[in-house]
């Protein structure tokens, strides 16, 4: 197996030797923006989304991306390109760098970071038969931009586990807004529903919405629970797991696959072919 390479603030090092100092704002007040990218026979998916989300996700945290969407594409391709993953994907993390006075930054000075792992989805039998999640009372602070806080996120694991669960779907004064890591879709009577506010704009999302629109009604607006649990069908969509339909929600089971949530998946995976 070939070295692993990261990039860091301007250098490609091996990956032991990327590393930040330990004072960053980042490690000591969990203050940055993140982004995951798929990649589809080693190019970056949907770069220019991406890297539209990372600039306003980094705006709206007072941050400044240090390279072009031009020049983190280059460096994702070399990354590709030096280490040895099957199927790479990409995580690019930035941070207000060093900390000044414990709790201000320099705008001006990031911590900049593109790293590749091997890419790791549901089992292929998830896809065919649905995936259980839980619920979980839940807003994500600045839900539009991309943090690096996942704390939430990062606890429910246990829970997750314990409950055979793939995802848990936040939700907040009866209504249901996003998972930890994807974002929430229901069909009813045929009519594709998503929620509009409260939620990061996915990029697979994004995708998944104007495929459906040529074929489907699709409207974007709040999801009772109660709705979510009577839907015919419930998917979630995100870079790294795609169009993966749900089976159960906490106690509730929905059963397997619906015929819209097949074909999105179908039309989706067509579009990455063509990309």
């Amino acid at each position: 197996m070939k070295a692993r390479y990261t990039y860091v603030n301007g250098k490609i090092l091996p990956h032991e030797k990327a590393v930040i100092r330990v004072d960053d704002i980042g490690i000591s007040r969990a203050f940055g923006v993140y982004d995951g990218i798929m990649t589809y026979k080693g190019r970056p998916f949907e770069m220019t989304k991406h890297y539209a989300r990372l600039s306003r996700s980094a705006k709206r945290m007072g941050l400044r991306v240090p390279v072009s969407g031009k020049e983190l594409e280059r460096i994702i391709l070399t990354l590709v390109k030096k280490n040895s993953f099957k199927n790479p994907i990409v995580r690019v993390l930035l941070t207000g760098g060093t900390t000044l006075r414990g709790i201000d930054f320099n705008p001006m000075k990031p911590t900049f970071i593109v790293l590749l792992e091997e890419l790791s989805q549901p089992s292929a039998a998830a896809y065919k038969t649905g995936v259980r999640v839980i619920t979980h009372e839940y807003e994500r602070q600045i839900p539009e931009a991309k943090t690096i806080n996942y704390i939430a996120a990062v606890r429910l694991q246990g829970a997750m586990r314990k409950a055979k669960a793939t995802e848990a779907i936040y939700t907040l004064k009866n209504n249901a807004l996003e998972a930890t890591t994807s974002n929430l879709f229901i069909v009813k009577a045929g009519q594709i529903i998503t929620p509009k506010d409260g939620i990061l704009n996915g990029i697979t999302r994004q995708v998944v919405i104007a495929l459906a629109k040529k074929h489907y009604t699709v409207v974007e607006r709040a999801i009772s629970i109660r709705e979510m649990l009577s839907a015919d069908e419930v998917f979630l969509t995100s870079s790294f797991k795609e169009v993966l339909p749900v089976s159960h929600i906490d106690k509730k089971a929905l059963g397997k696959p619906g015929p819209v949530t097949k074909d999105l998946a179908e039309r989706f995976a067509q579009y990455t072919a063509r990309a």
